[in-house]
């Protein structure tokens, strides 16, 4: 939004005026002079303090009608009308909350006001920030910066971000030497004595971009890490030593977090009940992880996340994460829907900045992880996301308690020995991030995936390569055109497999509420579940009281009502997680609209309210799931160890790996894979990871660029003859096809002109 002319009542003519009678704020001699670092006069009038924005920039026409300004499609604006109103919003004995408007001063000296943000601080934070601007001049507050560039550039102030920057800082800088907060606050105040010595803040702009910015005895840590298999346990620990409990969760949080590294990100909603924990354990795994790949976002407009574009990593890793975002807004839920789009790399937002069409682009690679109270109001979007529940058992709930006590107690956060080893867990991420590297797991090929969810197959694909991303030193690799190419194991693929199915409704994306209430109602079969209500209603019958009867069915039977109190719910919050039947504008669906819980409604003289009673049907599951038996893992070894040792199990791990790693057989080519495929009769087994790597290694030592087409120099109709052939062995197409489709498999070896390879 760019600013436009308005004709408004002067505020106060007498901006200047000395007497506190007429204001509640009042200024210093030096802001009012001019004396000050920005080197302009402020302005105060009864609703606040005027800055003036004392950036120069061009000037390219403002006219002046009838005694108002108005803008040219192409204006920008002088120094000399934009001000910054700050203003309390409220205080209290810890805290104050500042407003800050930009502001456009009109020729009648009226304020024309537009975007704002809030500053809020504890009153230790402004002392501390004054004690240290007296001490060498500087304030520093990179999230106000960012702030005040954002709702800038969104009114249409034309200024860089270094300017923006400079003029913040400045403006901080002019406001706490003169004391003005004093007024700001608006009671009695006193200001602290210079301290001896005082801690730089933190600032973005010390981010340490690469490893090789660490200090030396940082990366050999972190290599010793790297080199010793030690990095993702490392992490599990550090994040441990802050956060009981919930192993599982916060190992599939690591490696969701780790999925941008390794392959496609896996966009992660974090959910559970307000105050359990949810933004506090992400930001102690995140604290393990590079700071120039974090972003923290407390509050998010559908735009900001693309004005902040040039503070991402274009070409590298951007965690984000949305802490507890408003997506009651149809844009808000439109920008995280194109943000989680993996198939889309470049990320753009157009939008209009002074009347011209301006377009925002991300690059880079881009996590989404959004703590969440409630359900996700857009099934698209649900579905695009890996849920974790942060369910906190009722035997959690004091060892929490007593964990939270301790670490108050001893600060544990800002312990040296702890920060030290997140240093090193944060120097071994970057070391890995770096390595120009590939990870391909043969057995990803081999997983049932008939029950998941699509976009869940990924996201499982991708968590088990951020396993492998860790336990880069125990892999063996292949160096393939410049990339080394890393081979996984089975062992990732049955590990990942077992954490993701002890959540039994990933595919359903349920919230940890909706989950808390399938682990609470019985499982019965339809016949059963009539039987046993018909067994309560003749016993019912001789009651005379209707209170009675309610209890008894309560008793035997959950009903909505039964729900709320075990869960300590409203009644109305249950029925809308359990039973409502939302309208089809709505994209959450309830338990019984997904067809996972099923009622009975009583229909009884006896019961004149007739309520719903609720339960889950027996699971027709053939058997499939994992879950925790071991019997199953092992049944899974073994077949998979069955269909890497088959032809076409041997034929479809090679295909897919010259896929993914950009390799393009020719005709000579594809009969050199089957001979190979064909004549190799050492057994491979899952749980023998040098068999299935020597299988890999072996043929590719042995392919050359005879066998492979120059994509750059070849005829379409050898790339669709290569196509053709690919699509028979992986399945695509039947290999006793007539046509042009069988055109490989009449090939015989003297079309390899003696080149044939040698077993």
């Amino acid at each position: 939004m760019g600013f436009s002319a308005k004709n408004e009542e002067k505020v106060n003519n007498n901006l200047n005026n000395d007497s506190d009678d007429d204001c509640i704020y009042k200024l210093s001699d030096n802001l009012l002079s001019g004396d000050n670092i920005l080197n302009a006069p402020y302005d105060y009038d009864d609703s606040g303090i005027y800055v003036p924005y004392t950036v120069e920039y061009q000037t390219i026409g403002c006219e002046k009608v009838d005694g108002l300004w108005y803008e040219d499609n192409s204006a920008f604006y002088t120094k000399d009308n934009i001000y910054l109103k700050i203003h309390r919003i409220k205080d209290t004995r810890a805290s104050i909350l500042i407003k800050c408007t930009w502001t456009r001063k009109q020729p009648d000296g009226s304020y024309d006001e537009h975007n704002s943000f809030n500053i809020e601080c504890s009153w230790d934070e402004i002392l501390d920030k004054y004690a240290k601007c007296k001490a060498d001049g500087t304030v520093k507050s990179n999230k106000l910066n960012q702030k005040a560039a954002m709702t800038g550039r969104d009114s249409g102030i034309p200024a860089s971000k270094g300017s923006y920057k400079s003029f913040v800082e400045d403006m901080r800088r002019d406001i706490l030497l003169s004391k003005c907060l004093e007024v700001l606050k608006d009671k009695a105040f006193e200001w602290p004595e210079i301290p001896d010595e005082e801690e730089d803040e933190d600032d973005n702009d010390d981010r340490l971009m690469c490893f090789d910015e660490y200090p030396e005895d940082i990366q050999n840590g972190a290599l010793y890490l790297i080199n010793n298999n030690l990095l993702l346990e490392s992490i599990i620990d550090s994040v441990s030593t802050i956060q009981y409990g919930n192993k599982n969760v916060k190992k599939i949080l690591i490696l969701t977090t780790t999925t941008p590294y390794a392959l496609i990100s896996q966009h992660t909603l974090l959910d559970g009940n307000r105050g359990g924990g949810k933004t506090a354990l992400i930001i102690e795994i995140v604290k393990n992880f590079p700071d120039s790949h974090v972003f923290h976002y407390q509050s998010f407009s559908p735009k900001n996340i693309f004005y902040d574009k040039d503070k991402f990593n274009s070409d590298g890793v951007n965690i984000l994460i949305l802490d507890d975002p408003n997506l009651n807004n149809d844009e808000k839920i439109e920008t995280l829907k194109l943000l989680t789009d993996n198939e889309k790399p470049e990320k753009s937002l157009k939008t209009v900045i002074n009347q011209k069409p301006v377009e925002f682009k991300l690059t880079g690679k881009y996590l989404i992880i959004i703590t969440y109270a409630k359900e996700i109001p857009d099934e698209e979007l649900a579905n695009r996301l890996h849920n974790t529940s942060l369910i906190i058992a009722e035997n959690e709930k004091i060892p929490i308690k007593n964990k939270i006590k301790t670490n108050t107690a001893t600060n544990i956060k800002n312990n040296v020995a702890v920060m030290r080893i997140r240093e090193y867990n944060k120097a071994a991420i970057h070391y890995l991030s770096e390595k120009n590297m590939k990870i391909f797991n043969p057995f990803n090929l081999f997983i049932n995936v008939d029950n998941f969810n699509n976009r869940d197959i990924a996201g499982l694909i991708s968590i088990i390569l951020a396993e492998s991303f860790f336990n880069y030193s125990n892999l063996k690799s292949i160096t393939v055109n410049d990339v080394e190419l890393v081979i996984g194991s089975y062992n990732e693929v049955a590990t990942n497999l077992k954490l993701w199915n002890k959540d039994d409704y990933q595919s359903e994306k349920l919230s940890s509420r909706q989950k808390e209430m399938m682990d609470l109602l019985p499982e019965s079969s339809e016949e059963n579940m009539d039987k046993e209500v018909s067994k309560v209603m003749d016993k019912i019958a001789e009651y005379d009281n209707i209170n009675a009867k309610m209890r008894k069915i309560e008793s035997k039977f959950y009903t909505i009502n039964r729900i709320a109190k075990e869960m300590k719910l409203s009644k109305s919050t249950v029925n809308n997680a359990l039973n409502r039947n939302h309208e089809k504008s709505s994209n959450v669906r309830s338990l019984v609209e997904m067809d996972l819980v099923h009622k009975i409604q009583i229909d009884s003289e006896y019961v004149q309210s007739h309520p719903n009673i609720f339960y889950k049907p027996i699971s027709e599951n053939d058997g499939a799931s994992l879950n925790d038996d071991d019997n199953a893992y092992a049944d899974m070894q073994n077949e998979f160890t069955k269909q890497i040792n088959t032809e076409k199990g041997k034929q479809s791990i090679l295909i897919n790996l010259l896929i993914y790693v950009n390799i393009t057989l020719n005709k000579r080519g594809y009969m050199y894979l089957k001979k190979y495929c064909n004549n190799y009769d050492k057994r491979m087994a899952a749980d023998d990871y040098d068999s299935y790597y020597d299988f890999i290694y072996d043929f590719m030592d042995g392919l050359n660029d005879d066998y492979c087409i120059d994509i750059e120099n070849t005829s379409i109709d050898e790339l669709r003859v290569s196509s053709e052939e690919m699509k028979k062995i992986l399945g695509y197409v039947p290999a006793d096809m007539d046509g042009k489709n069988t055109k490989l498999s009449n090939i015989s070896e003297d079309d390899l002109n003696g080149n044939q390879p040698e077993y």
